[in-house]
């Protein structure tokens, strides 16, 4: 019985991978590998040390560099909102308004030169 079990699980699984295999999708392998066998259950802003990148260059005129409020960084985050962004790993924390950045804070072991998935963050900031 054990045996036929066994059979059963080895022969699925063989279905499973030819299938993948045979429709194009064997780059779910490596996300696999690079995902839940690093001990991560989902994709995280640290996937673009393992996964092929594609940047995509900014012409000079192009470019964006935000203008500094003259209160740019005076006031220090609240403690709670601090302990929150620690909590949730956040990477940085910024406020811009008026087309002035305001606030701009990193996390450790972030900082204004890291890069990382950007995920629905990029669509936001296309939008504003």
């Amino acid at each position: 019985m054990k045996q036929k079990i066994i059979a059963a699980i080895v022969f699925v699984n063989m279905g499973v991978v030819s299938g993948l295999l045979l429709t194009g999708n064997e780059h779910l392998f490596r996300a696999v590998q690079l995902t839940w066998l690093k001990g991560n259950s989902t994709a995280n802003i640290n996937d673009g040390k393992d996964f092929d990148v594609h940047v995509i260059s900014a012409s000079e005129t192009n470019e964006w560099t935000w203008t500094q409020h003259e209160d740019y960084n005076k006031e220090p985050l609240a403690n709670e909102l601090r302990a929150f962004l620690e909590r949730t790993h956040s990477a940085a924390f910024l406020i811009i308004k008026d087309g002035q950045l305001h606030t701009e804070y990193y996390f450790k072991p972030y900082d204004a030169r890291s890069k990382s998935n950007s995920f629905s963050m990029a669509k936001t900031m296309m939008v504003m």
